[in-house]
């Protein structure tokens, strides 16, 4: 007990003295008891809060933990789906990479079969009787007939 709440034994003396020459020997007893009562609910109440606040404490932390838990999931979910997401996007690509490389083969064959037969005219060209065997545009498909209208 040499130095509690800065307050050493020479102090704690000197209040004692200033006790008993402000009270006096009689009621010093009383006073005494009511100190120490008040000293006891002063504990108490410091208890209780003590309690209290790490009570609160705790539960925050829980809930800290929680909410990181959740955090550590959603971010597994997002990154599992991410890869999900990028794998089928390899696999779009690569598929309209292979699209695209049957495609130009088409287009390379195609071109290549009209430079093999230049004069020869597309299948819907139609050669035009009387004029040397040249071809002429072929003609607009034909118009289905029309309803008719009924008037009233």
């Amino acid at each position: 007990m040499s130095n509690i709440f800065g307050i050493g034994i020479p102090e704690v003396l000197v209040v004692v003295i200033l006790l008993l020459i402000v009270v006096g020997p009689e009621r010093l007893p009383t006073v005494a008891r009511q100190v120490g009562r008040m000293v006891g609910q002063m504990q108490q109440y410091a208890r209780a809060f003590r309690d209290e606040y790490l009570s609160e404490l705790s539960d925050l932390k829980s809930e800290v933990e929680a909410t990181t838990r959740d955090v550590v999931t959603v971010r597994r979910q997002l990154s599992d789906a991410s890869a999900s997401i990028n794998t089928e996007i390899r696999g779009l690509d690569e598929d309209f990479s292979r699209a695209a490389g049957e495609v130009n083969a088409t287009l390379q064959a195609v071109d290549s079969t009209a430079r093999i037969l230049p004069d020869t005219p597309p299948a819907n060209v139609v050669a035009m009787p009387g004029t040397g065997g040249e071809a002429a545009e072929p003609s607009p498909p034909a118009q289905p007939p029309q309803p008719e209208r009924q008037r009233h």
